[in-house]
């Protein structure tokens, strides 16, 4: 890929490669720690980015630069440069022992839990270059998700439910009740169910909460 393809959106900090008819985008934070660990992992100092790159083609160039070494490299399973080393282990144990696990995702910095219901599955790999950990739900599944290993909060084990890692300031997710009729509740104002739309364990009975079952953050307005 060139980079003469690729534009810059500064206000968003994203590069925009252009795929087949539409967009992807690589936002600059992550392309520059990602190139940053892929220098370190394939022990080249010498293609370190310096920091003042940062959001600049020069990072992006650089950036496909290391992923084309890394082809020729087997890196193992690649994490994200943000995910503690306990994650890493007790994820790479999993995947190497078929252990199923339990997996809660939230916020890295506060601890605080996105959902109620962890996903739980057990660990592959995926291909290509740069092999990042996969959630699988079962053993007759075909594939599964890209796990969010920076943003793991907690992790236990499917069966018995042992806890194998807890973010340092975990906090349980707490469900969002807002009262009837406030502005939580107006998107869903009219929606003919006879529950209280403004709280969100009655979204879950309604007609859109069977769409929208699994919540993965705060209630919003237009949610």
């Amino acid at each position: 890929m060139s980079s003469k393809e690729v534009t810059i959106n500064a206000e968003r900090r994203l590069f925009v490669i252009p795929s087949g008819d539409g967009y992807s985008c690589f936002g600059f934070d992550n392309c520059f720690k990602e190139s940053k660990a892929l220098a370190e992992a394939l022990k080249r100092p010498d293609l370190i980015p310096a920091e003042e790159t940062r959001g600049t083609l020069e990072n992006f160039r650089r950036h496909r630069e290391l992923v084309g070494l890394a082809r020729n490299v087997d890196l193992g399973t690649w994490f994200n440069s943000d995910t503690p080393q306990k994650v890493r282990r007790i994820l790479e144990d999993a995947r190497q022992s078929g252990e199923r696990l339990k997996i809660t995702l939230g916020d890295a910095k506060t601890g605080e839990a996105w959902g109620d219901r962890p996903e739980a599955g057990y660990i592959g790999r995926s291909g290509g270059t740069l092999k990042v950990p996969l959630l699988i739900p079962n053993r007759r599944s075909h594939g599964g998700g890209a796990i969010l290993d920076a943003c793991i909060v907690r992790i236990e084990t499917s069966r018995g439910g042992t806890e194998l890692y807890r973010h340092p300031t975990f906090k349980p997710y707490v469900e969002p009740v807002a009262a009837a009729g406030s502005c939580a509740g107006r998107a869903f104002a009219g929606c003919g169910t006879p529950w209280p739309c403004g709280s969100l364990k009655y979204r879950k009975k309604s007609v859109f909460g069977l769409m929208t079952r699994r919540v993965s953050g705060p209630l919003s307005p237009t949610s």
